[in-house]
């Protein structure tokens, strides 16, 4: 019985550690060719939606009152 656990725990961890290698190198593929894809497009478009997306969400959480004077972007 101790063996049968043994070797599904051991299953369980190479499984798992090959999933989750397999992901994380699809996933990091995929989100570094669609950040350099919209980077060489346009380097400064998405700087600016960036920290624009960025103001924004600070502003709506912290109810800033400089937030809400006119933007100088």
């Amino acid at each position: 019985m101790v063996f049968v656990v043994a070797f599904f725990a051991a299953f369980l961890a190479a499984f798992l550690a090959v999933f989750f290698t397999a992901f994380f190198a699809v996933f990091f593929t995929a989100f570094l060719a669609a950040f350099f894809a919209a980077f060489f497009a346009d380097p400064l478009l998405l700087a600016e939606d960036f920290f624009r997306a960025i103001f924004d969400l600070i502003c709506s959480r912290l109810r800033l009152k400089y937030c809400f004077r006119r933007r100088r972007f």
